[in-house]
């Protein structure tokens, strides 16, 4: 082992410094892709189209 290969003894128990790392990093929220998509200038006219034919069907289905 070389000169400064060992950690360095800490004044902080582990499990301080795990609760502070979460507390400052934390876990990432999750993304509802759905309303990211849902967003008006995010959907193409094809989509738009399609989707309207898919509420048109849904409500001829939901009639029978």
């Amino acid at each position: 082992m070389s000169k400064g290969s060992r950690q360095r003894p800490s004044l902080v128990p582990q499990a301080q410094v795990d609760a502070n790392w979460d507390a400052i990093f934390g876990k990432k929220k999750k993304v509802d892709v759905t309303e990211v998509y849902n967003d008006e200038r995010l959907v193409s006219k094809e989509d738009k189209k399609s989707l309207t034919k898919e509420k048109k069907n849904a409500g001829k289905s939901k009639r029978k």
